[in-house]
Parts: C-alpha cells; structure tokens; sequence
C-alpha cells in the first residue's frame, strides 16, 4: 500500500504502529523510526499557514456560550472556531490554527506518537530518568502504555501530555487555555498555560491557543473537546491571527496580536446554530464538513466588503444562568412580588455569575449571615466593571395589599400610615382608618445604580425587608459597553473587575498570619484568573486599610501631632491607659500611663516592701524612648516555675532623658501615692545620672538601690581599659562582687575591712583602678548598694527584671518600632490582660494560681459559675484589696515549730553598725599620797 505520494501531502489513512502496541518498547521505538524514515524520505510535513488559502471559519456556539458564562470579556477580542468532534479535535485544532484547515489532523497525531515512542524517559513516569515537563502534581498523567495507545489509535481521548508532545512534534510551544471555574485551584489555574515541549525554545511565542471545550452547554463544565481561539482584527477587516498571549503579560484578560510574528491569511467568520455530538464520524464531503466543522477545503469569502462580523458586539442569546428576560424596563412591583412569593428554587442563585448582562433577571439567595439593614448593595458584586454608586438611590417602600389582591402604595407618617393623594395640585396625605395589619403589608427596598462608562447600561437590586425573605432580585438593563480601567489606574489601560467579596475576606483572615506576599502567592494559585489577587498591590493596601480599621487613627499614622492630638481626645474622655500628657516648651510632648488597678499595686505591694519597684529605659518601641516600672506580683504564682510573675507598671514615654523630664514622671507617681507611706519603698534602677537624682529627688523617705550588675560590667570594663590580665580582674572582681565580697558585706566594719583589702590588692595590680575604687566605686557600692541590702534585709539586687518584661514588650511590637499609638494600643490590651490572670486564677483557671497568702480566696468553678457578676466583682475586689501580713517564718530543726522571724534582728531603727555591746570600765580611783 503507497503510504505517501512524493511531495503532495495525502491524510495518512491508518497507523501501522498500531500493529505493534502490545510488543516491547524496542519493537515500538523500531516501528517509529521507520515510520519517521518514510516521512523525511518523501519529505511529508505539514504545509505552512503561508501556503493555505483565504477560507471561511465558523463560530463554534457551544465554545461562545462557555466563554460568555465564565469570561465573557475575551469575545471581545477572540473567538473560537468550530472543530470536527470526532475524538481527533486536539489534532485537528491544531491544524485548523496552523494551516486553516484540519485535514492535517492524522498527521499531526503520527507526529506526536513517534515523539511520545522515540523519547520514553519524557512521558514514562516510571522511569529511573523520568523528565517532569508538567511539573505539576494537579495534573493527572497516565500511565505510559495507555498515553501511546492513545496517541496511535485515531478518535482516543488525548490530555494534558498529548498537548507536550504535540508542541515538541512541531518544534513550537503552544498555549493551553481552559475557561475559569470556581475550582480553580485544581482545575482551570493548572491547565491554562504555555505548553513548552521537549526541546522547544521556551521564549518563543505560541504558535496557537487551544481552548478546552465540551460538544454541548450544559450546567456544569465537562470538557471533552479542544477548539482553536482566533484572534479578530482591530480594525474590523479580513485579517484574523491565531491568539497568542505573551507569557510576561500582566492582564489576565490580554490576547497579543502576534500577526508580525506568524502569517496570517484572509479568512471571515460567521455563526451558525448546530449540534455536536462527541463520537460522530467525520465525512469528507463538503456538506457534512461544514456541520461538524471539519473544513477540508478552504472556501473564498464571497463577502462584497470582507468585514468579519464581531462576535462580541453581537450576542442574540440571554445569559444561561438568567431567571427571566426584559423588555427594556426593570420589573413591576406586581412581578417583583410574584418572584418572591413563589420563587423558582431551580433558577435561584448564590451569587451574580459571570458573563454577558443585557436585559436580564437573576434570583439571588440571601446569605443568612448577612444583615438585611446593612448595605445590601455589597452582598451582590459583579464583574461588569465600575457602578455609579453615589449617584444611585435606594429607596424603601411600603406597600398595601388590597381585597382584590393588587398593591397600593402607602407612607409611614409620624408612626401612622397614609394614603397618598394629590388635591388641586398639591400633595396630601390621607391616614388610613382602620390602620394596616403587619401581615397585609409589603416592604421593599430597591437599589439603582448605573455604570459609569455608560449610564445607559442599569442595575436594580431588590431585597424584601422580612426576616423570613431568602431571596433577592437583581435586573440587567440595557446593551453591555464594556470594561473600562479603574478610576485610580495611573494607564488607563486596563480593564477592572470588581474582586468578589468572599476573596477580600479570605485576604484578611491570610494576612492576619502571613506577609502580604504569601498571601498573593497562595491566593493567585488557589483562584481563577479572575477572582484571584489583581497584584500585590491590592494585597499590601488591604493589610493597610484593615491595619487603620482595627486601630483608626485621624491623620497620618506616622506623624505624631496627629498621634497626639487624637490622645488628647481620648484623655478628655478618659477613654484610654494615658493618664497625662505633658508638654514642656521646646520638648517633645511626654506621656504618663497607668491604671487604677496598677496604682493599687504599688500602694498595696511595693509601698510596703513586699516587691522592688524596677526602672529602665527601653528603646526602639517607637519615636520615642519608653521609661518602664515594674514588679513582683505576690498574689499569684507561676503554675509551672511556682515564682512570683513580674508585672507591668506605670510608664513613661518621653523623648528626652535630662533631670526635668524624668521627674515630670516620678513626681506625678509621688502625688499619686501622697497619701501613702512609701518608706518601705524601693526603687531599683541602673546607674543613669539624670534617672537616680529625679528618684531620689521625688521619694525622698524612700530606699534607692542600684543595680549591682551593671556596676560590676562598669568595673570590669575599667580594668579590661587598664590592661589588667584576666586572673587579677577576675579576683578584683570576686572581692567586690563575690558571694563574700563587698556588696554582701554584712556591717559597716565588716565592709570597711574589705575595703582595704581591695584597696591592697589594687596597689600592686592598678592604681588607676584603685583612684576609680577610692574616689567613686567604694562610695556608690556603700550608698547605693550595701546599706539598703542590710536596711531593708535585701539579697544582692539586680534589674533582670526589668529586662525581661522589656524583652516582652518588644515581642508585642514584634521587634519594629510602632506608631505612636499602636504601641499604646499593645501596652493596654497587655496590662488588661495581666490582670485578667489574676481574676482567672480566682477560679483557678490560666498559667497562674493563687499564692500561699491569698489562697483562702479561691472557689471553685461550680461556685464561680452559680455566682452573679455583682459577686463575682465584690470576691475579686476584696482579693486585690488584701495585704498578706510578713510570711518570713523559721521552723526548728525537728519541724515541729514555726515561728515568726524577727525583722529588725535587735537593730536599732537605722542601724548599720554591727552588735556590740558597749565596753563598761570601772573608774580607777586615784590614791592619795
């Protein structure tokens, strides 16, 4: 049998690989080099879109009303073309796009199995040297023996790798489109794209667009039918190209014009109504062909201008998914109400869909979570481009049902209903006697709004005000105009669709855990094309503007005027932790912060000895340096560490740290505890000159007790700078700091013996450590450090704890430096939160218990639970109330005696000195001579 003709190309008429399916893989790569052999020999190929002539093409209808229900905007640049539907329309799509007929179609499907055989490791997945070309796991490849079997037998089904095997056969890439669908994380999003063949230049632009189709409309979107997408002239001429969309295009919904880049050829188009069935054979005469679309031979315009007609201007057929069809007007209110009274359950809807709007009617379900006396209007978003929303009107209207059943009518007046007449040319109103029963009565709210680009083009939304109403009505009036670009585009280029709502939603909840480029990321391949995020901008404004919804402050989030200006307010109404804001000529303004609750604490624990108050000054929390105080909360412990947890105190935010402005803080706290006596106070703090003189300035009666680590960092750091070797600074360093060392003296005699020991040692190590010792060190240890540890019975003291809830405020702006306000917003809901513990530990309930000295307090969560709120404040009140008494006890070796340690150890008020009794001498009486 002659299988070629020389030069003239001839369909193959059968697949002699076919013979050879269920021998090895050698036997099959044999079969296709021969097979590729006979084609190089008789030089077979198929033939150039430059040697085809001027054809005429027919709309495929089934493919148009796909695209108008789920992305009607590419009708206005494209349209698919009709193609035999006889399981070779991969093929002979591909060889409708490349020569303007399909009677290239066997070849192409030959082309592609001798690819798929030649080149296995490309197409096996079970092979050791597997070459992924899909490099998506949502795309469910074959197995290799059904991919050839599918290949070699004519009318088999073909896939996503058939499409790969094509674009290598052809030595082309080519572009796989399939319609958005709300799926389309799994479906549409993975099977749209450049289909990059083996060996293919991956930079080259697509020869053809291959559209997934189905043979027949229907309800839900099966493909199981390809199209070729053809691109139609701007200027409305002849000239039509196949569509190729560049891969570095922004706009989802961009078709390139690649007419430079391919030769294109004169054709027209025109639609016909037909049916499609998906296994019917395909004939070779012209009337058969021309029904199911298999143009063998191309047939010259017979059009006198040669004008293609414009598929997306002209749409005769209503929007699948409409319930009903207008005539140029929007319903009446009799229609309304006979909708909502006996709704079609079948035509009703979740949402607006997608597609072409003209003259139309949609029954919408309510969504139960929503409020109907909301703004409705939001609950209906579209993809019809920009609503002119403030100049639209949305009024509410009554209505009476009459005996005979119509609708009359009627206005709610001063709580009263009335009829509405017209007498001698003016308005009255006439009240209804009896007045209506509520079951009479209708209310409808209808929302107007045109498009901005043509005020022609109308939407009405009508919800019924019932609390039973699941329905709502949306209408259509008017011809389509088209997308226009957003108001705020900066090119003007492209074409806006409003994001649904649903996604905006789903964009919230992700950037409350992710960055804005995560969320993009993550939602552009979960969405469509058209559902999805527009760019990354839109993800990083939607962070910002719940940022300012969640926290709104007046002005700009980075000035501070307005920071301060909107505290003032918040001060007036004592709506906020600020207690003070303090504005000193030249200064940038200060502010104090504190609660009630925190004020009780320091009267309650630290006035009374019970807890040091810390002091430290922290930054990079804002603008602005924050002055921290904190403490030991005693009435509650740690549930895992059994310690005391350290709480927030007042705070200072200010910017500048001389003298008068700190004690603008520290003598408002003094006022504050006026009342209070503060000599078992102690304040704790680092060596800052400023920070001590405002302490000890305000709280005179009170203890200031320095921090004993960072004057060990100070001297060590002195005699690093004096070259002293590390031994002899380490027992320096011991001598001062050590568990025996000068700190922990325990009398004045004791620490000046230590004193000239330390100063012995110094002799022969460093006399510029010893000048340090003698003139400032020794003093600053004996004020600041060994008198107030044996005054008030303390253990050598450090502020870790003021380092640490610094640490915990940083964690809560997240290690940034926050607006003025954010890091106000932080340290309130921090410190409520912190006193919210202490209530739960009440019940028992939390990270924290009740200590030992509040214990008696505790209930259990029955009783909490069958207490009132009056109650349950009154038990919580008298628990913050309670001052334990000195819980320092001594038990006797046996265990069997506990006894109150005594506090002043036999000491005068005072006293430092140690406990000798005085020496007692007699008088020696002198004799007389």
């Amino acid at each position: 049998m002659v299988f070629y003709k020389s030069n003239e190309y001839n369909s193959v008429i059968d697949f002699r690989l076919s013979n050879v399916l269920s021998r090895p893989i050698p036997d099959q790569k044999a079969a296709a080099r021969s097979e590729q052999l006979l084609l190089e020999t008789y030089s077979v190929s198929v033939p150039s879109s430059s040697s085809s002539r001027n054809c005429e093409m027919t709309v495929d209808r089934v493919s148009k009303d796909i695209l108008t229900l789920h992305h009607p905007a590419t009708l206005l640049q494209i349209y698919p073309v009709l193609t035999g539907a006889d399981g070779n329309c991969l093929y002979r799509a591909m060889s409708l796009a490349l020569t303007q007929s399909e009677r290239h179609h066997v070849h192409l499907r030959l082309l592609t199995a001798i690819e798929i055989i030649l080149h296995t490791n490309h197409y096996d997945t079970s092979s050791k040297k597997y070459v992924d070309l899909i490099c998506d796991n949502r795309i469910v490849v074959c197995s290799y023996d059904q991919l050839v079997k599918e290949a070699v037998i004519l009318k088999s089904f073909s896939s996503m790798c058939h499409m790969y095997a094509l674009s290598a056969a052809i030595g082309e890439p080519v572009r796989s489109y399939y319609p958005p669908q709300f799926n389309a994380e799994f479906v549409s999003e993975p099977h749209t794209r450049k289909v990059v063949g083996r060996g293919v230049n991956k930079s080259s632009p697509p020869v053809a667009t291959i559209m997934w189709s189905q043979t027949s409309f229907g309800d839900t979107f099966n493909p199981n039918h390809f199209v070729p997408l053809v691109q139609r002239n701007a200027q409305n001429d002849a000239e039509i190209s196949v569509v190729n969309v560049d891969d570095d295009d922004t706009s989802a919904d961009a078709f390139v014009d690649l007419s430079d880049d391919i030769d294109v050829h004169n054709v027209s188009v025109h639609e016909v109504e037909r049916d499609r069935e998906s296994d019917g054979n395909v004939n070779d005469s012209r009337e058969e062909s021309k029904a199911r679309g298999d143009i063998d031979e191309c047939q010259m315009n017979e059009t006198k201008e040669g004008v293609v007609e414009n598929v997306g201007d002209h749409i005769d057929k209503p929007h699948p998914l409409a319930c009903g069809i207008l005539n140029g007007n929007f319903l009446s209110v009799e229609e309304l109400i006979s909708i909502f009274e006996n709704p079609n359950e079948s035509k009703s809807l979740n949402h607006i869909p997608s597609g072409l709007k003209e003259n139309v009617v949609f029954l919408l379900k309510n969504d139960p979570k929503s409020d109907s006396s909301n703004d409705s209007k939001r609950s209906f978003p579209d993809d019809c481009g920009i609503w002119d929303t403030k100049t639209g009107t949305s009024p509410k209207s009554v209505f009476l049902k009459t005996n005979d059943g119509k609708l009359k009518l009627i206005f709610l007046r001063k709580g009263h209903y009335h009829f509405q007449k017209k007498v001698k040319g003016k308005m009255t109103y006439e009240k209804i006697e009896p007045q209506p029963s509520p079951s009479n009565l209708v209310t409808i709210q209808r929302y107007y709004t045109t498009l901005k680009k043509d005020k022609q083009y109308r939407k009405r939304v009508t919800c019924k005000l019932e609390t039973d109403s699941q329905y709502s009505i949306c209408e259509y009036i008017g011809k389509f105009p088209g997308l226009s670009s957003h108001g705020n585009s900066k090119s003007g280029d492209s074409e806006y669709v409003r994001t649904p709502s649903a996604v905006m939603s789903e964009m919230s909840a992700l950037l409350k855990q992710k960055t804005p480029l995560q969320v993009y990321n993550e939602m552009t391949l979960k969405h469509d094309e058209l559902s999805g995020p527009k760019n990354k901008q839109q993800v990083r404004d939607k962070k910002k503007n719940d940022k300012l919804k969640d926290n709104p402050t007046s002005g700009n989030k980075q000035n501070l005027a307005d920071h301060i200006a909107q505290i003032d307010n918040l001060v007036t109404n004592n709506e906020t932790i600020v207690q003070s804001v303090i504005r000193n000529q030249g200064k940038a303004p200060c502010l104090i912060l504190y609660t009630e609750e925190q004020i009780k604490d320091m009267k309650n624990i630290c006035c009374t000895g019970k807890s040091i108050l810390g002091v430290d000054k922290t930054f990079n929390l804002s603008d602005m340096h924050v002055t921290v105080t904190c403490y030991k909360q005693v009435s509650i412990v740690d549930e895992t560490s059994h310690d005391h947890p350290i709480f927030l105190g007042p705070i200072f935010i200010h910017d500048n740290s001389d003298f008068q402005t700190y004690s603008n803080f520290f003598m408002h706290l003094s006022t504050i505890l006026a009342s209070t006596d503060c000599s078992k106070l102690v304040i704790g703090s680092d060596e800052e000159a400023a920070l001590v003189n405002a302490i000890t300035h305000a709280f005179p009666n009170s203890t200031h007790i320095l921090c004993s680590r960072h004057i060990q960092q100070n001297a060590r750091q002195r005699l690093t700078d004096d070259a002293v070797s590390k031994s002899d600074r380490d027992t320096i360093l011991d001598m001062i700091f050590g568990s025996d060392g000068l700190v922990n003296a325990n009398d004045s005699i004791c620490f000046d013996e230590k004193s000239v020991e330390i100063e012995t040692k110094c002799e022969d190590i460093s006399n510029k450590f010893l000048s340090y010792f003698q003139k400032r060190l020794k003093e600053t240890i004996r004020k600041k450090v060994n008198e107030p540890q044996i005054a008030c019975d303390l253990e050598s003291w450090t502020n870790n704890n003021s380092e640490s809830i610094n640490n915990v405020l940083k964690h809560l702006v997240q290690w940034k430096s926050k607006p003025l306000m954010d890091l106000i917003n932080a340290i309130s809901t921090y410190v409520n939160a912190q006193f919210k513990d202490i209530r739960r530990s009440i019940v028992g309930v939390g990270q924290f218990r009740l200590s030992k000295s509040h214990k008696h307090f505790e209930v259990s969560k029955t009783v909490w639970v069958s207490k009132t709120d009056e109650e349950r404040s009154r038990l919580y009140k008298r628990c913050r109330n309670f001052i334990s008494k000195d819980s320092k006890t001594i038990t006797s070796t046996d265990g069997q005696t506990t006894v109150v340690a005594p506090r002043a150890h036999g000491k005068k008020l005072g006293q430092i000195k140690r406990k000798i009794n005085a020496k007692t001498t007699t008088i020696t009486k002198k004799v007389r001579t």
